[in-house]
């Protein structure tokens, strides 16, 4: 199952364009385009994911709605607990 998300850092700024984000327990890397954007497949119900760019990372959890959209976006979600 796959769709868009959009990530927003605690102070409310987009995840930096070049980020890659990854699902908990899959070793497929999702580039993070500009404004945060990110599209992921491979999805469950819910998610674990881990963002990282330029020595930095933040964790987010992704609950899927079940969708019959083609390309469903799935909203603004916050990475929390940015640390080196």
């Amino acid at each position: 199952y796959g769709g868009l998300i959009k990530i927003v850092l605690d102070d409310g700024k987009p995840l930096p364009a070049g980020a890659v984000v990854r699902i908990e327990g899959q070793p497929e890397e999702f580039p993070v385009a500009l404004e945060g954007e990110a599209y992921l497949t491979g999805l469950k119900a819910t998610n674990n994911l881990r963002a990282e760019w330029r020595g930095q990372g933040c964790n987010i959890v992704l609950s899927v709605p079940q969708s019959s959209d083609p390309l469903p976006h799935f909203g603004t979600f916050i990475c929390k607990g940015v640390k080196p």
